[in-house]
């Protein structure tokens, strides 16, 4: 089961809905049969707000859950959200600033990505990083930040499980995801 969503519309209940599905399989993967509780993330952009909020927390933990809704409550209009729930694959790198989505910015745009799987933490070769403290997600969001998102393709080379990505993309010129 997913450990991401992605949403883009005005109707709060349906994102609610999609949110507690994401919060069951989170705590009680019926696929992996273990939780999904090595910290939590969302990005919502709205007609008059841009929230980004991580958490080394589960997103199952009743204050992380209640945050969340609460959160997603007080949206109105037109909202494009994302939202995590992280398994972590080192476990020394539980925190905050490994929960999702993961936050690049150049010139031209700001990005917002969440990724499941596993890529080589090689990657950070082609970057010039030193990848003792950096998540394979984290190396693919700093990649297509440096690249471009035409560049997506090209990280099959450095894929290992999966590749699955949602990203959120504003173009710094229109302001436009």
């Amino acid at each position: 089961m997913c450990r991401m969503i992605a949403y883009h519309g005005e109707d709060r209940t349906d994102l609610r809905s999609l949110v507690e599905c994401l919060v069951k399989a989170a705590e009680d993967d019926p696929l992996s049969g273990s939780p999904h509780g090595d910290g939590w993330g969302i990005v919502a952009l709205t007609q008059d707000r841009l929230i980004h909020y991580r958490s080394a927390n589960p997103i199952f933990d009743p204050a992380e859950r209640s945050y969340l809704l609460k959160l997603i409550d007080s949206f109105s209009g037109e909202m494009k959200v994302v939202v995590h729930a992280r398994k972590a694959t080192d476990k020394r790198l539980v925190s905050s600033i490994y929960s999702h989505p993961y936050l690049e910015t150049n010139d031209r745009e700001v990005l917002f990505l969440a990724h499941n799987g596993s890529v080589d933490l090689s990657l950070s070769k082609e970057l010039n990083l030193n990848a003792e403290y950096v998540v394979d997600s984290e190396l693919i969001a700093k990649f297509i930040s440096q690249k471009g998102i035409n560049y997506v393709s090209s990280l099959k080379r450095w894929t290992r499980s999966a590749l699955n990505l949602i990203i959120l993309k504003i173009d710094r010129g229109s302001g436009s995801p």
